[in-house]
């Protein structure tokens, strides 16, 4: 019978032992991280859908609408567009995201796309922002001249309205204005009604 003789770099029994179950344990846990990357790529991915109450022909119905687009919205002809598109700036449209992410649609009308919100809170909500991100900086006047051309509208009487409702100068900065109460201003000037 041969005996071997243990040198001090020989691993023990013990040690051998352990070590080999460090390597099960990593080999297990590899596997189920393979598991579950191959199982996910089986399952759909969740999309994020945004349910929201929209009034579509005087009736309310439950609408599925993407965040990244605008649904357009059907409205009765003779309906004052402020007031049923819970848009009380009467805005259309804006290249200010934040603003047409507020939004839950569009309709048309015959001087054109207005935004339409699911409520007047989001709606003041998005005037707000015009009015900070666009007009901040500007006059009452420079501001009105742009936000309601002539085109469109009597820019001179709409800017009247605002100075003496307000009783403030034309040449008013709009951030020096109180900002709640221009928009009230602005809403009943559009002709929306709360």
């Amino acid at each position: 019978m041969r005996i071997y003789k243990q040198n001090e770099t020989d691993m023990s029994v013990k040690d051998i032992t352990f070590s080999y179950k460090i390597k099960n344990v990593l080999a297990g846990l590899f596997t189920a991280t393979l598991v579950l990357i191959i199982l996910s790529s089986f399952i759909p991915i969740k999309q994020n859908f945004i349910i929201k109450t929209v009034v579509v022909h005087d009736t309310i119905k439950e609408l599925v609408v993407m965040k990244h687009g605008l649904t357009e919205i059907t409205v009765d002809r003779n309906a004052n567009i402020p007031t049923f598109c819970n848009n009380p700036g009467a805005l259309r449209p804006s290249s200010i995201k934040e603003v047409n992410d507020l939004a839950i649609g569009t309709i048309q009308a015959p001087s054109g796309e207005f935004l339409h919100f699911a409520n007047k809170e989001h709606g003041y909500k998005a005037l707000e922002l015009v009015l900070k991100k666009v007009y901040w900086n500007g006059s009452i006047a420079d501001c009105i001249n742009r936000y309601a051309p002539s085109f469109e509208n009597n820019t001179s009487g709409y800017v009247g309205k605002i100075v003496s409702k307000m009783g403030i100068s034309p040449n008013t900065l709009v951030k020096n204005c109180n900002i709640k109460k221009l928009m009230k201003t602005i809403a009943e000037i559009e002709g929306f009604k709360q």
